[in-house]
C-alpha cells in the first residue's frame, strides 16, 4: 500500500524466508547484546533455534535454485521401436 509499485512476483518464497530468517537472527542477537543475557542457557537455545531456521532457509533457497531449470526442460524423448 505504501509502494504501490514495489512487485513481488519476481521474488521466490525461498529468498523472502532467507531474508526473514537473517531478520529473525539479527533480533536475536540484538536482544541478546541488549539485555547481556548471555548467561542465560535459554537465550542460547532461542539462539540456535533462529540459526537452525537460517540454515533450513538457505538449504531450501540453494535446493530452489539448482531445480529452477528442471521444470521448463523438455522430456527426454522417448525411443522409437
Amino acid at each position: 500500500m505504501l509502494a504501490p509499485r514495489l512487485s513481488m512476483r519476481g521474488w521466490q518464497p525461498a529468498t523472502v524466508t532467507v531474508g526473514l530468517a537473517i531478520g529473525l537472527l539479527l533480533a536475536t542477537l540484538t536482544k541478546m547484546i541488549t539485555d547481556n543475557e548471555f548467561q542465560l542457557a535459554w537465550v542460547w537455545g532461542l539462539l540456535g533455534i533462529a540459526l537452525a531456521i537460517l540454515a533450513i532457509a538457505i538449504i531450501s533457497l540453494r535446493h530452489r535454485w539448482n531445480h529452477r531449470g528442471d521444470a521448463a526442460a523438455s522430456p527426454t524423448p522417448l525411443p522409437t521401436a
